[in-house]
C-alpha cells in the first residue's frame, strides 16, 4: 500500500520528460509562476521531472511531500555530498523546543493513532518534545487534518527552521486498524521534520513499482551510521507500507533521529564571548554548571561577567544579560546598565516540569530595560545544562520513587567509565485496577539511555516495595538519562521488547577518566571529563601531569564545588 494512495482519488498530472506543465486547474499567473518556480528548484537540486507531480498547484515529491517555494530555495541553497536513512537539507532549527500536533477532527483509532505517532517522537531524547494541542509552551504548531477519500498520507519538508505546518491523512485508513494509521501519521511527521524516504533511489523495494525519486548529491544525504539501502519493514521511512505495520520507529529510524535532533549529550563549556562582553564560571546550585533537579524545581545560578559596549561600536548603550532555560519559559535578566563593568550576578531560574535534559543559556542585548530584554530574547549560547527527574514518577495506576544509584540515597547523577556497571534500587506502588485493569499483568522496566536494560517489576494486581537491577552505560561519553517506564504484557521479555525508553528519574555521566576523580591515583587529562577535571589542572597541573594525589581530590570541593 502507498503512503499517497489517496492521489488515485484526484486529479494527478504528473510532469513528464519534456518539462510541460499539467496543472489540476487553471491557477492564476501568479501562482503557475511560482510552480514553475518550485519545478525548476527541484529539478536543479535533482529530482527526476517524473517525480515531481502537481495537483491544483501544489507541488509533490515522492507522491507525499509537498515542497512550497521556501523549501525548495532552500535545496538549492544548501550544499551536501551525497553518501536506509536518508534526510533533506532543510532540518528543524535546534531553537525550537517544543512541537505540537493539532488534530482535532481525529476520533477513534485516528485519535489513538495521533497519540501513539506523537508518543513515537516525544518518547526519545531529542532536541525538542512533541505534544498532543492543545498544550501550553508550544513553539510550532502542526495541523493534522483527515481527508475522508484517501488511503495513505500527504506532509511537506521544512523551510525557515521550522518544520511543515500540516499532515493529510486519509480516512479510508480505517480499514487497517490503529498500528498501520500510527505508521503512516508517524511517517509523515518524520516528512516534516525533514526525513526522506529510506527507499527514495528505488521506491519498487516498498512499493513493488516505482523508481528513484532523485538525490544528485542535495535533498538526499545519508545520515550517519544508518544503513544506505532500504528494506521492507526497514524503516517507518518506507515510501510504501504494508497492512500489517506494528507502528513503531524501526532500530535505524532511531538512530537516524537521534543523529539529527539529539538532545544535550556533551555538556557545554561554563562561558561564552560574543564580542564587547561575556559570562563565565556559570555555576548552578553548589557545583559547576551541570546540575540535576526535580521537575519544576527553583535552581540558583551564578555568573561572572564583562560588559563594554564601546567594544561593540555604542560606548554609551544600555545593555543586558540574560539567562534562561531551553524549553520552557524560565529566564532572568541579571544585568542592565551602561559603560564598562567587570562583575558577577546571581539569580534563580526555574526548571521545566517535563523530565529531560535541557540547556541553561545566556545571551546579551541593547535594550532600555531589562523588561524589554526579556520580551525580547528567546534563546541563547549553551553555557550549562539542566538534568531534570521525575520524583516520583507516576503513571497513574503506579509510580516508582525513592531512586538509588550505587547505595547513595537521592545521589541523582553519577559518573561512571565507558561501559561500566552501575546499581540501581527503586521504590515501587503498582495498582492495575486504577486504570480499569485489577487483574491485568504489569511490569515496570528501567534502563539507561543506549545503554542495558532490566524488568525490575512483574506481577498482577495491588503491589509495592523495594526493587533494582545492576545497568551498563554505554561505551560513548556523554550524558545519558537512566529511566523506568511501566508496560502491560504478559512477561518481562515481551515488556523489554517494546519498552526502550522512558521518563527520567536519574542519570549517568560516561567520561573517560581512567578513575574517579574523587579517588587518588594516575594522573587524569584535562578533557577527560566535561569541566571540573580541566578546571583542577588548570590550578594545579599537578593532577594532569604527574598523579591525582589526595590534594587534587580535595580540590574537587575547592575548585569545582562539588561534592564526592
Amino acid at each position: 500500500m502507498n503512503h499517497l494512495a489517496t492521489f488515485q482519488a484526484r486529479s494527478i498530472l504528473a510532469l513528464g520528460l519534456s518539462n510541460a506543465l499539467a496543472l489540476g486547474c487553471a491557477g492564476q499567473p501568479e501562482e503557475r509562476a511560482e510552480t514553475q518556480e518550485i519545478i525548476d528548484n527541484l529539478q536543479q537540486a535533482g529530482f527526476p521531472a517524473d517525480d515531481i507531480t502537481v495537483v491544483d498547484d501544489t507541488v509533490y515529491v515522492g507522491r507525499d511531500a509537498v515542497v512550497s517555494l521556501e523549501a525548495s530555495r532552500e535545496m538549492l541553497e544548501a550544499a551536501g555530498t551525497s553518501q536506509e536513512q536518508y534526510r533533506t537539507n532543510n532540518t528543524i532549527s535546534t531553537a525550537l523546543i517544543k512541537i505540537c500536533v493539532s488534530g482535532p477532527g481525529f476520533t477513534g483509532v485516528f485519535s489513538t493513532a495521533l497519540d501513539l505517532a506523537i508518543q513515537n517522537y516525544d518518547e526519545l531524547p531529542l532536541t525538542f518534545t512533541m505534544a498532543r494541542a492543545p498544550s501550553s509552551g508550544c513553539n510550532f504548531t502542526i495541523n493534522a487534518v483527515i481527508d475522508p477519500n484517501m488511503n495513505g498520507g500527504v506532509a511537506g519538508f521544512p523551510s525557515g527552521g521550522l518544520p511543515y505546518g500540516t499532515i493529510t491523512i486519509g480516512g479510508q485508513l480505517a480499514q487497517y486498524g490503529v498500528d498501520t494509521i500510527e505508521h503512516v501519521i508517524t511517517h509523515e511527521l518524520g516528512h516534516t521534520i525533514g526525513f526522506r524516504h529510506s527507499d527514495y533511489y528505488n521506491r519498487a523495494i516498498s512499493c513493488g513499482i516505482g523508481g528513484n525519486e532523485g538525490d544528485a548529491g542535495v535533498g538526499a544525504i545519508l545520515i550517519p551510521d544508518t544503513p544506505s539501502t532500504a528494506v521492507v519493514g526497514g524503516s517507518i521511512m518506507n515510501s510504501c507500507f504494508q497492512a500489517s505495520e506494528t507502528g513503531e520507529l524501526t532500530s535505524t529510524d532511531l538512530v537516524a533521529l537521534r543523529t539529527m535532533y539529539s538532545a544535550p549529550r556533551h555538556l557545554p563549556a561554563s562561558s561564552t564571548n560574543w564580542g564587547w562582553g561575556n559570562v563565565s564560571n556559570v555555576r548552578l546550585g553548589a557545583g559547576d554548571n551541570v546540575a540535576s533537579v526535580a521537575a519544576g524545581a527553583s535552581v540558583s545560578l551564578s555568573s561572572n561577567f564583562f560588559i563594554d559596549a564601546g567594544l561593540g561600536g555604542c560606548p554609551g548603550c544600555i545593555s543586558q544579560i540574560v539567562f534562561g532555560v531551553s524549553g520552557s519559559g524560565s529566564k532572568q535578566c541579571i544585568y542592565s546598565g551602561a559603560g564598562v563593568v567587570n562583575s558577577s550576578a546571581a539569580t534563580t531560574l526555574t526548571a521545566p516540569t517535563t523530565p529531560g535534559t535541557y540547556y541553561i543559556w545566556a545571551a546579551p542585548q541593547w535594550q532600555y530595560t531589562c523588561n524589554d530584554a526579556l520580551n525580547n530574547t528567546f534563546t541563547g549560547a549553551a553555557v550549562g545544562v539542566l538534568e531534570v527527574y521525575a520524583d516520583p514518577l507516576s503513571w497513574g495506576w503506579g509510580n516508582v520513587s525513592n531512586v538509588t544509584i550505587n547505595g547513595k540515597p537521592n545521589n541523582r547523577r553519577v559518573r561512571v567509565a565507558p561501559g561500566g556497571s552501575l546499581s540501581l534500587t527503586e521504590s515501587y506502588y503498582v495498582n492495575a485496577g486504577l486504570a480499569g485493569c485489577p487483574g491485568c499483568i504489569s511490569q515496570i522496566v528501567s534502563g539507561i539511555e543506549d545503554g542495558s536494560k532490566a524488568c525490575v517489576y512483574n506481577g498482577v494486581g495491588i503491589a509495592s516495595g523495594a526493587t533494582g537491577a545492576t545497568l551498563t552505560a554505554p561505551t560513548q561519553p556523554g550524558v545519558y538519562k537512566i529511566w523506568s517506564a511501566s508496560s502491560w504484557q504478559f512477561n518481562c521479555n515481551d515488556a523489554l521488547a517494546l519498552s526502550n525508553n522512558g521518563a527520567a528519574t536519574s542519570y549517568v555521566e560516561v567520561d573517560s577518566c581512567g578513575h574517579d576523580k574523587c579517588a587518588a591515583g594516575g594522573a587524569l587529562s584535562a578533557g577527560c571529563d566535561h569541566q571540573c577535571v580541566a578546571d583542577i589542572c588548570a590550578a594545579d597541573s599537578y593532577c594532569c601531569n604527574n598523579s591525582w594525589d589526595a590534594q587534587c581530590v580535595s580540590e574537587v570541593a575547592t575548585v569545582c564545588h562539588q561534592g564526592c
